[in-house]
C-alpha cells in the first residue's frame, strides 16, 4: 500500500467515522474526523455550531477544513455527511487520495440515528424518512462518484473494513 489518503464520504450514519478509526489502526495511519476538527476549532458541536451559524457558514468552515488538509500524507480522513456537496470540496477530496463512499438504506439509517437524530440538524422535526431521501437524492452524485462504494447495510464492520482492504490494494497495485 502506498502513503496515500483514504477518505471517507457518505451520508450520516453509514460509518465512516467507525470504520475510519479501525481502518486506520490497521493500516498504521493517522486518523482524521473533520467533524472533530471543526469542533475543536470552534469549541462547539456540530449540531450547535451548524445552528448557530446556519448551513451556508458552517459548510464555508468545513471547506475551511479539507483544504487544511490537502498536503497531507498516510491519513484517514472520514468527513461531514454533506462536505462533498459544498463549492470544489469533492475535487479536492479526490485529489488528496482514495475516495470510499459508505451507503445505507433510509431504514438503516433510521435505525442507526434512532437514539441521536437531536443531533443532527438537518433531520430535525417530522418526516424523517423524506427528510433522508430528499438529502440522499442531492448527495447521491458525489457518493456514487467516489472511487469506492460500499454498502454498509447488512455488513459487520470487520466484514466492511475486510472489503476495504481488498478494494484499496487493488486500486493501489
Amino acid at each position: 500500500m502506498n502513503d496515500n489518503n483514504i477518505i471517507f464520504i457518505g451520508f450520516m450514519a453509514t460509518g465512516k467515522s467507525t470504520i475510519g478509526k479501525l481502518l486506520a489502526s490497521k493500516l498504521g495511519k493517522v486518523f482524521i474526523d473533520t467533524d472533530n476538527l471543526l469542533e475543536d476549532k470552534y469549541k462547539s458541536s456540530i449540531d450547535q455550531l451548524f445552528k448557530k451559524v446556519g448551513e451556508e457558514k458552517f459548510r464555508e468552515h468545513e471547506r475551511e477544513i479539507i483544504h487544511s488538509l490537502v498536503n497531507l500524507k498516510n491519513h484517514v480522513i472520514s468527513t461531514g455527511g454533506g462536505a462533498v456537496t459544498y463549492k470544489d470540496n469533492f475535487q479536492v477530496l479526490k485529489s488528496m487520495g482514495t475516495t470510499i463512499s459508505l451507503i445505507a438504506s433510509i431504514p438503516t439509517i433510521v435505525e442507526r440515528i434512532s437514539n441521536d437524530s437531536a443531533n443532527r440538524p438537518l433531520l430535525e422535526g417530522s418526516n424523517l424518512e423524506d427528510k433522508i431521501s430528499n438529502l440522499l437524492q442531492k448527495r447521491a452524485f458525489y457518493y456514487i462518484g467516489s472511487d469506492i462504494m460500499i454498502n454498509t447495510d447488512s455488513m459487520t464492520i470487520e466484514n466492511v473494513i475486510d472489503v476495504i482492504l481488498g478494494e484499496v490494494n487493488d486500486t493501489v497495485n
